[in-house]
């Protein structure tokens, strides 16, 4: 005479524990494992460079365009050329401010020009930062 089980042939948690046994582990794992670090006594630094440059946002940023004269935008602020050179050739500057200058100059710029804005920020005993930007590509008329 053949007995039937009362029980389900495929228990659904009978399946689910070596799923949470292996998830319990990696939860106790990853929560003691961090405080079993041990941090040695040396302290690592990256490498300084000396053609690494300062932060851009401890130091003053000017641009300038080809024209006559020259578009000038000084600290996100559009000034005349005139007013630039008038700014960078003063000899006190107020207390804590930034000793670096970081110019971009269009390529069409005379280098008269770029030559005199730069000498003032040196005269100045401003720290000079520059570089050349390429006029945009002429856009063919439709």
């Amino acid at each position: 005479m053949k007995l039937e089980s009362s029980l389900d042939r495929t228990p659904a948690l009978l399946h689910l524990a070596p799923l949470l046994d292996v998830m319990g582990l990696m939860v106790v794992f990853y929560l003691l494992g961090s405080t079993f670090i041990h941090h040695s006594g040396f302290s690592i630094e990256p490498a300084v460079s000396d053609s690494q440059l300062p932060p851009l946002g401890s130091s003053h940023v000017a641009l300038l365009t080809a024209g006559d004269p020259p578009l000038v935008v000084f600290d996100r602020t559009l000034m005349p050329f005139p007013d630039l050179l008038k700014r960078l050739q003063l000899k006190e500057r107020p207390e804590g401010a930034q000793d670096a200058i970081y110019f971009m100059f269009d390529q069409r710029i005379p280098s008269g020009t770029t030559t005199s804005v730069l000498n003032a920020a040196l005269m100045s005993k401003y720290k000079v930062y520059y570089g050349t930007v390429a006029p945009p590509a002429s856009i063919p008329a439709p």
